[in-house]
Order: C-alpha cells, then structure tokens, then sequence
C-alpha cells in the first residue's frame, strides 16, 4: 500500500492526460515526479517507475492497456479516469487496487471539479489520494460508482456547456454591434465577474437572478422569456441526451 505517492504515472496524452500533468505542475509538484506516456511503447517504462498510475485513455482501450502494463503495476494503485469503464470490468486485467475518478479540464489550472469512487480503498491510502487530488480542484467522493455516472454528466460535460453559454452571449452582443473580439472578451468577463462575485459575497445563483432582475427591469423581461421558451427543459433534455449517450458507451 503506498500512502506518499511521490511518483506519479499519467498513461494518455490526450486533453485529460495532459490536463492532468499541467495542474499537478502548477500545483507545485516537480515535473522530475511525474512519468507520462506518449504511447504504447512507453506504457510500461512509465508505470514501472510510480507510486500511483493515472490511467486517462479512451474506455475502448482501457483492457489492453491494463494488460500490457499488468506485470508492472501489481500492488500499486490505478486511478481510472475512462468513462464507463467499471472497476470489476478492470479488475478482470489487472491485480493492481483500482479506483475511478471523473475529472473536468479545469483541473489543469488547479480550479477541477472531480469525483472519485474508492471502493474498499483502505483509508490511508484513500487519505493520501484525497490529498494528491485536491491539489486539482474540489474532490467529491461518491458512495456508489453509478453516481460517477452523474460527475460525468454534470461536472466532466460541464465546461463544454459553460463555454457554449459564454459563446451565445457573445453571439448576442456581436449581433448588437459589438466587435468580435470585444463580444468574446465582454462575455467572459461577465461569467468571470458573476462566479467570483457570488463566490466571494456567498450568493446563491437563485437569489443573484432575483437580485438582477429588478420588478419592470430589463433584466426581468430577458428572463421571464427565457422562462417562457423552456429553456430549463431544453437543458434537461440536452442532459438526457448526454445520459442517453454515456449508456451506450458503457455498452
């Protein structure tokens, strides 16, 4: 069981992988402490040499990296960051101690929202792994692995849809006038200066649109026709749509 975790392997370059090594980097951690792969032919050296190996491939390939690096990794502990991938399906080709993680981008700038499932990882180490988490973002520990299922609809899909947000403001006020440049600079600040402000005064999102939206005002109109269009039930059905999608890449 290894509780310092000073190695750290990252198996995937892709966005998350390199996400990944990005937050850790600016989290402090010395480049000098982290191995990551850039292929297969790299897979084993890499996870000869960790602690804790991060395992940010596409779920498809999940099964042949884990036995290709299966002779390696025996006692260590892999964080799984596939999508749908479970930890008994993982556990058919590795001897390793698994565990399943679902991170955002963001944690590549130490600002992540991840979830992780545990299992009956014993408590030191499970300690130990909160630790090198939060060292990304907020970590929120589910109960069941299922609820990963949600992180993954909410948090790892989030940004995407932040961005789209940001994006259809923009859209908006470049319709209006403003330049393009100015249209995405104004639109980001306004999400920017919004969540740092109800960060910093603790406002509820709720109570910051009553706040805005003053009786007879502009901002009351804009809502009450967003209310009117369904804007909420197109958002619960875009997220079941997602949820429709992740079933069937768990299959």
């Amino acid at each position: 069981m290894k509780t310092n975790m000073k190695k750290i392997a990252i198996i995937g370059s892709g966005h998350m992988g390199t996400a990944l090594l990005e937050g850790f980097v600016k989290s402090g951690i010395a480049k000098s402490r982290i191995a990551m792969s850039d292929g297969s032919k790299t897979n084993v050296r890499v996870a000869a040499s960790a602690d804790v190996i991060f395992l940010a491939v596409k779920p498809g390939v999940v099964q042949s990296v884990l036995a290709e690096i299966k002779d390696v990794s025996s006692g260590k502990l892999i964080v799984s960051v596939a999508a749908g991938v479970t930890i008994a399906a993982m556990k058919k080709s590795t001897s390793a101690r698994v565990v399943r993680m679902m991170p955002n981008i963001p944690v590549a700038v130490n600002e992540g929202a991840i979830g992780i499932f545990a299992g009956g990882l014993p408590a030191l180490e499970k300690k130990a792994l909160r630790a090198l988490l939060e060292k990304l973002g907020i970590v929120i520990e589910v109960k069941k692995e299922s609820d990963l299922d949600t992180l993954t609809l909410i948090a790892g899909c989030g940004p995407g849809i932040v961005a789209y947000l940001v994006a259809t403001l923009a859209l908006e006020a470049k319709k209006l006038g403003i330049s393009t440049f100015e249209s995405e600079m104004l639109a980001f600040q306004i999400f920017k200066g919004t969540l740092a402000y109800m960060e910093n005064t603790k406002t509820p999102a709720e109570t910051m649109m009553r706040s805005v939206a003053t009786k007879g005002g502009v901002t009351e109109a804009i809502l009450a026709r967003l209310t009117k269009e369904g804007t909420r039930k197109a958002f619960a059905r875009a997220i079941g749509e997602g949820r429709s999608r992740l079933r069937k890449i768990k299959k």
